[in-house]
């Protein structure tokens, strides 16, 4: 990493400890892991037309069209409505802290935790690739415990955090994928047991491996996104966080699911 790099990085994390000595308001954290693997591209809805030529995207032969509405397009309204959710509960916008870590080939942190009040707009998406999706979950993992240890040595409750992985195929295979996906179970398993953690699983499309995404989630439940049901999803994701940041840090918050039990995989 070259010298610019390293002291762009060094002023981020300065100006995160600032945030947290001006603004000492208790914290929910939201991690979101969204996989932005190739197949994202696949078109859900609207007008589109079929070129007649094909595509490989992530192991999967499919046609190429023009036009439409894609699984990214969703994602990237989804997040808008997330932030817009937030941003309209004056306490959650200074308490609720967003992070959202990419995978496809690899992982990428696209935002790290900082409250919506400093961020104007979720970041900018982009698919292609692979699934990655065990080193994803151990990046966005590495971040929270990160951030939650800032929150202690700086004197700052916080509340539970969360962490919500959205993948619309499976994992990649291979034994470097394999190894990073045990890791990230034995962690998610270790913290939820001990209520440190609520994560939630949700497949996008038809094709998302429900199984796999099932050994990730606190509750051993997926839910399924398709068109309309991304909107209501963020929305009700937003109403969530908004609703925790109006509790008391160390209130037992459990998410009210039955807005979205209906959406549960089989």
């Amino acid at each position: 990493m070259d010298l610019n790099a390293l002291t762009k990085l060094a002023d981020v994390r300065r100006q995160r400890i600032d945030d947290l000595r001006t603004n000492p308001t208790p914290r929910v954290a939201l991690g979101i892991c969204a996989d932005l693997s190739g197949t994202m591209l696949t078109i859900e809805g609207g007008n589109f037309q079929r070129t007649g030529k094909t595509t490989v995207l992530d192991g999967h032969v499919f046609d190429v069209a023009t036009g439409g509405i894609s699984r990214l397009n969703l994602l990237e309204d989804g997040l808008q409505s997330l932030y817009q959710a937030i941003r309209e509960d004056s306490a959650a916008s200074s308490s609720a802290e967003v992070a959202v870590v990419s995978f496809n080939d690899r992982a990428a942190c696209l935002q790290d935790f900082s409250t919506l009040d400093r961020q104007t707009k979720p970041p900018k998406l982009k698919a292609e690739g692979n699934t990655a999706m065990g080193e994803g979950l151990n990046l966005t993992l590495d971040l929270l415990e990160q951030r939650k240890q800032e929150f202690k040595d700086n004197g700052v409750d916080y509340y539970q955090p969360m962490l919500v992985l959205l993948s619309d195929g499976e994992p990649s295979p291979g034994p470097q994928e394999e190894a990073e996906l045990a890791r990230a179970e034995q962690r998610i398993r270790e913290l939820t047991s001990q209520r440190k953690l609520t994560v939630l699983s949700v497949g996008i499309g038809g094709d998302a491996n429900m199984n796999v995404l099932r050994r990730f989630s606190s509750n051993n439940k997926a839910y399924r996104l398709n068109g309309l049901r991304f909107q209501d999803f963020f929305k009700w994701m937003g109403k969530s966080v908004v609703k925790t940041s109006q509790s008391l840090p160390g209130d037992r918050q459990e998410l009210d699911i039955s807005e979205i039990s209906s959406w549960e995989a089989l």
